[in-house]
């Protein structure tokens, strides 16, 4: 017949069904539950419990063959504290970032990006931040703009300097003792 260890312990012989009704399982020091099944098995220890290729112990889950896949059944896997991540981390979809993004911490990171932009890059404040620094070594090498636009006043495109300001004289001045040379063949000035 069926076997039972009062209410704590029932095996019902016909089904096989085996019930465990106890607060706590206390284990030896090698003492373990082993649950085999058709595709895996489960352990269940005083350290760890493990199920097929997934082990969860102390702060860590790991993989025991494999990577660790996390799906959600609404599709959103939220995590809902700080993040580290020590190797590298690839993005199939999109990426979505909302608040502060860092970007490297050391001037000697690299950032390599390989598509194209898609839209303007605009600073968040009027006349504060530049692009490029004069005081280091590292300048760019080549800028290429269909128009330069600077400050609203003086505009550069195809082979015209303007002044976008009405009646603004534009001035071309060198420093010091410099002079200022204009070289060509035919110079007209009307």
């Amino acid at each position: 017949g069926d076997y039972r260890v009062g209410e704590i312990f029932y095996v019902n012989q016909l089904t096989g069904q085996v019930s465990f009704n106890a607060q706590a399982i206390n284990f030896g020091a090698s003492g373990s539950i082993t649950l085999d099944g058709p595709t895996g098995q489960v352990i269940l220890d005083a350290t760890r419990v493990q199920v097929s290729n997934i082990r969860i112990h102390d702060n860590n889950i790991d993989s025991l063959i494999g990577p660790v896949n996390f799906f959600s059944a609404s599709g959103t896997t939220t995590l809902n504290t700080t993040v580290n991540v020590t190797g590298n981390t690839s993005v199939t979809g999109d990426a979505i970032v909302k608040g502060n993004v860092f970007l490297g911490n050391n001037p000697l990171d690299l950032i390599t990006i390989y598509p194209n932009l898609t839209q303007d890059i605009i600073p968040g404040a009027n006349n504060t931040y530049n692009l490029g620094n004069k005081t280091t070594p590292e300048i760019w090498n080549t800028a290429y703009f269909k128009t330069l636009d600077v400050d609203g006043i003086t505009q550069i495109t195809n082979n015209t300097i303007s002044t976008l300001t009405a009646n603004n004289d534009l001035r071309f001045v060198a420093a010091g003792t410099g002079i200022i040379h204009v070289t060509s063949t035919d110079v007209k000035i009307s």
